[in-house]
């Protein structure tokens, strides 16, 4: 039989937003704080009723690890002692070489279910002291739990074996063997997710822990669906092989990016990690390296709607240079 719910070892959490999880219940909020009516010790310092104490540190955030979006706190592994939280994420090693590889193993030593997608993890790594979200962009979304004490593992290896000569970045997914590439050496964190049986999907706790990729930087180098370049006065015009003209919801479409000095609006910073896995930002920004061009059009077939996605269009921030994308439809 389950023991008490985290809730009564803890008290008040701040509620966070869901992410979405397949058979995520929906309900409302819980109750208030529960509180232990069998704990009839005295603070020997005031005689006053003992206050139960939080088994979680009092740092929600801690600095070790990314402030994760929708999560109440953070169990980072470096700010905790492992043997006095319920659950933690803990890694078999901090430091791995490309092919080489390294598990994160999520135990639960509490006497409660958690409650879980062994498909929603996140990778993020830390650049001039920033966290930036690295992989994966898509998941499934199943509900499922790591019982009392028990434990489930992912094992995470480096390969980044032909993305630098214009491979795409794999896509990454998966529950227990996970191939990261496309990275450079750094510092990264691997992140669970999940919330203890008898509280609600909006007390989600993230379960972290740092590593080190022990390697070279990664090169931003162009993909291989580049097929031509040509000058069209000081616009940079590249082709590409991606898309297929012959699907009746494609259509030809110009994805332009400019350098620009002084950016109006929002400016979203990225690191070469995250350039690599947009392929059509990731060419256009290597062109404007590799030929030194303030302007670039990317032509290519494209069947998304609206043209290269809603997301596509605003100011980006790469390596101390501003570029300002515009997508549009050409019309043939």
């Amino acid at each position: 039989m389950n023991g008490p719910t985290r809730r009564a070892l803890l008290g008040t959490v701040a509620g966070g937003a869901c992410l979405a999880l397949a058979g995520c219940i929906s309900g409302s909020d819980d109750d208030p704080d529960e509180t232990d009516d069998n704990n009839s010790d005295d603070d020997p310092r005031t005689g006053e009723p003992d206050q139960l104490q939080s088994r979680f540190p009092d740092e929600e955030f801690p600095e070790d690890c990314p402030e994760y979006d929708g999560v109440d706190r953070v169990i980072c592994y470096d700010a905790v002692d492992p043997e006095t939280v319920p659950a933690v994420l803990e890694p078999t090693a901090r430091t791995v070489a490309e092919g080489d590889s390294i598990d994160f193993t999520l135990y639960n030593r509490s006497e409660s279910k958690l409650s879980t997608n062994f498909y929603n993890w996140r990778i993020h790594k830390r650049v001039d002291g920033e966290w930036y979200h690295v992989a994966p962009h898509e998941y499934p979304e199943p509900l499922m739990a790591v019982e009392p004490d028990d434990s489930h593992t992912w094992t995470v290896s480096i390969d980044n074996s032909g993305i630098v000569d214009g491979e795409s970045v794999p896509s990454m997914s998966g529950t227990e063997q996970l191939t990261l590439g496309g990275v450079g050496g750094g510092h990264y964190a691997f992140r669970a997710r999940g919330w203890f049986e008898g509280e609600s999907y909006q007390e989600a706790i993230a379960f972290a822990a740092t590593f080190e990729f022990d390697g070279p930087p990664i090169q931003l180098t162009t993909t291989n669906s580049i097929e031509s370049t040509e000058w069209d006065g000081e616009t940079l015009v590249a082709t590409s092989t991606r898309g297929d003209p012959d699907n009746e919801y494609s259509k030809k479409g110009a994805f332009e990016l400019q350098r620009v000095s002084d950016p109006a609006g929002d400016v979203q910073p990225v690191i070469t990690e995250q350039v690599l896995r947009t392929e059509q930002l990731r060419d256009t920004i290597a062109l404007a390296f590799e030929y030194d061009a303030d302007r670039v059009r990317l032509e290519e077939y494209n069947g998304v709607t609206p043209i290269f996605g809603s997301n596509s269009d605003r100011v980006y921030e790469f390596q101390g240079s501003y570029y300002e994308v515009t997508t549009s439809i050409i019309e043939e």
